[in-house]
């Protein structure tokens, strides 16, 4: 089997001197990636799509079909082979949010009605917690999507991946599912790095979901432009929706309308 080799400078081939090449560093996982490794990784990468269109489930995948291809993430060696990992995203159709009650929530978030206000109006309408949200079983009824999962391998995060397996779960609930709005339960991993104390976390939630960057209207927390970024609209906290340290339990709700993503040709 061919092999391609990156050392630690960034130079391929075993043989001959390294070449140095600037690195990547990525937002949510500061990594050090060479740039050929990164071109490489995303040439040589295909998705698969399982999807039952008589069921509520998409599952995505991401793996790499390229020749042996070794390379370090700072100082800890890689290996990609054929048929490898590298991410995944798990969505379904689901009945727990009607179409109604997430056109509500978008027109919430779009029209600049505060999280604070956005909750105490909606709510008590949400499942109070990602994972009672995951088991609501609804193989008849599909009024809304629902991203339930995206992972993408740690060491080649920064690259695009999960944004490509966001956005062609998105384009799969409008052409084959036919919705009209898909719902995100999002983390706050940043929320920790905020705040001292679980209860002062508790206190500034919504505060905290309402924060936008002064250069570009986006939120400082990578999770949440994350989603921003693929045209979801941020609607409010959602206090204690999983077992997460990071984000002191707590999460948003996130809304993408299709339509108009699918309007505007992004996606």
């Amino acid at each position: 089997m061919k092999q391609r080799h990156f050392g630690n400078s960034g130079s391929e081939g075993v043989d001959g001197p390294p070449h140095k090449l600037p690195a990547l560093n990525t937002v949510a996982n500061p990594v050090i990636i060479d740039p050929r490794v990164v071109d490489t990784v995303r040439e040589h990468t295909v998705m698969l799509e399982q999807v039952d269109p008589g069921s509520t489930m998409i599952f995505l995948t991401l793996k790499y079909d390229g020749d042996l291809l070794r390379f370090k993430v700072g100082d800890k060696p890689k290996e990609l082979k054929r048929a490898d990992m590298i991410g995944f995203i798990n969505a379904r159709g689901s009945s727990a949010f009607t179409a109604e009650l997430a056109e509500k929530l978008y027109r919430a978030g779009r029209h600049d009605l505060k999280p604070d206000e956005a909750y105490k109006e909606y709510g008590s309408m949400l499942p109070p917690s990602y994972e009672e949200l995951c088991r609501i079983k609804d193989s008849d009824k599909r009024e809304v999507g629902f991203l339930m999962l995206v992972h993408v391998d740690q060491d080649l995060r920064g690259l695009g991946m999960s944004g490509r397996l966001l956005r062609k779960t998105l384009e799969v609930m409008r052409d084959k599912f036919h919705l009209d709005y898909a719902v995100v339960y999002g983390r706050l991993p940043n929320l920790s790095n905020e705040y001292a104390s679980q209860q002062e976390a508790d206190k500034h939630l919504q505060e905290y979901v309402a924060r936008k960057r002064d250069s570009d209207g986006m939120h400082p927390d990578w999770a949440v432009r994350f989603h921003q970024h693929a045209g979801c609209q941020v609607v409010c906290g959602i206090p204690n929706y999983s077992d997460d340290k990071a984000s002191f339990n707590h999460g948003f709700v996130g809304v993408y309308d299709l339509a108009k993503l699918r309007a505007e040709r992004r996606i």
